[in-house]
């Protein structure tokens, strides 16, 4: 909930772009009722150790819908364990082609990816005639450039006095 309104929220940007995609959000004690049923196919776009990276799943076993969650990766986590249908998703992870471009924020790993760059990943595998994955990085690479270019702006406390 608290990434809703933040100006460096990713998934607003997946949102707008993907016309076949869903956003949900309120506070994690509310999803799960706010979900929308899952398919028999559907997974989780979640880096935890018993995922399966999903450029190494065969095409006939890919999921056909995927659920990303966003917000901090410690709030991502804890979105996955207080949701029992969520836990009961197979999950799936990316092995990044380039290292992560969200330079406006310290990722837990090297090879972390914002909620767009994981995503755009993501679809570059399981539906790879997607148009306008690129432009989407684009607008993403624009927004943290722009961000950087004008910290003031979006971090008000650390101007001087």
């Amino acid at each position: 909930m608290r990434e809703r309104y933040h100006p460096f929220n990713t998934a607003r940007m997946v949102h707008h772009a993907l016309r076949n995609s869903s956003l949900v959000v309120d506070h994690v004690d509310k999803l799960g009722g706010l979900l929308p049923p899952f398919g028999p196919r559907a997974g989780l776009l979640f880096p935890s150790p018993d995922a399966q990276i999903i450029s190494e799943v065969p095409r006939c076993d890919a999921p056909d819908q995927l659920v990303v969650l966003d917000g901090t990766w410690k709030h991502a986590k804890r979105i996955l364990l207080s949701l029992p249908v969520l836990k009961a998703l197979p999950k799936y992870r990316l092995v990044p082609s380039a290292p992560g471009q969200y330079r406006i924020r310290l990722e837990p790993t090297s090879d972390a990816l914002s909620t767009v760059e994981a995503t755009v990943e993501a679809l570059r595998v399981l539906e790879p005639d997607t148009d306008g994955l690129d432009q989407l990085l684009g607008a993403f690479r624009t927004m943290v450039d722009t961000q950087l270019a004008h910290p003031q702006a979006y971090y008000p406390r650390n101007t001087e006095r």
